[in-house]
């Protein structure tokens, strides 16, 4: 029991979840992280400038050894040592364990932004398989940066695309001129999103059935031609 009593009264030292996760893509091995949680520690205790003697004793190390580790954990911008004032206005020096925040902030959009890439880089490939499969052939080096182009220069999202292509390809009409002028047209009529895509094609089609079904009541409509699908090239999706 008092042993246990023991144990409650040392008390605990909080450390962030992000940080145990990620400490390794800040480039900190085993030991580094060790000497950062002895800091903090001793920071909790009110010792913001601890006795390294004490530290390396608790990890068993040599004194040379934690102080070489202070020195790696500050180029790694782990840490920070600062100076402040006193109560009686003498400069103390301070280690400042925040830094590792900054740090781990800059590594996780570093992080983020290399993912973003890479699942653009995957969608992309995922897109122009859809479209060999879609033509039946192999794309041309024309082709490729075509649909390279409408993404990153005209900024169609992948599904929007997608769209185009199905559209197309229900039209039966495999070539990239024709997509390009449906996604032009969805572009003038400010259609971003593929909710608004279709939404439009849903109104479209209900369009053409109403014309249908009047053209069905018409004496003359078994003399005309049915359209049954929108034709882009001709009319530009006016």
């Amino acid at each position: 029991m008092l042993e246990l009593q023991r144990f409650i009264q040392a008390g605990s030292t909080s450390v962030s979840n992000l940080l145990m996760t990620y400490y390794r893509q800040l480039g900190m091995s085993e030991q580094e992280m060790i000497l950062y949680l002895q800091l903090l520690m001793d920071e909790k205790e009110g010792k913001s400038f601890p006795d390294m003697t004490v530290i390396a004793s608790r990890m068993g190390i040599t004194l040379q050894e934690a102080y070489s580790l202070i020195e790696t954990l500050i180029n790694k911008k782990i840490i920070k040592l600062e100076t402040q004032p006193d109560s009686s206005g003498k400069q103390t020096d301070y280690y400042d364990l925040t830094t590792v925040y900054t740090t781990l902030q800059e590594v996780l959009v570093a992080a983020h932004q290399k993912n973003q890439v890479e699942q653009s880089q995957l969608d992309i490939r995922q897109l122009m398989h859809k479209f060999e499969q879609e033509f039946g052939r192999n794309l041309s080096s024309m082709e490729r940066e075509s649909i390279t182009y409408w993404i990153y220069d005209d900024h169609y999202s992948v599904e929007i695309i997608e769209l185009a292509l199905k559209e197309a390809v229900l039209n039966q009409v495999y070539n990239i001129k024709y997509i390009d002028r449906i996604l032009l047209s969805w572009e003038r009529k400010n259609l971003r999103s593929k909710a608004q895509v279709l939404n439009e094609l849903n109104h479209r089609k209900n369009q053409l059935r109403s014309q249908d079904k009047a053209e069905f009541t018409n004496e003359q409509a078994k003399n005309k031609p049915k359209i049954p699908l929108f034709n882009w090239l001709d009319n530009e999706g006016k």
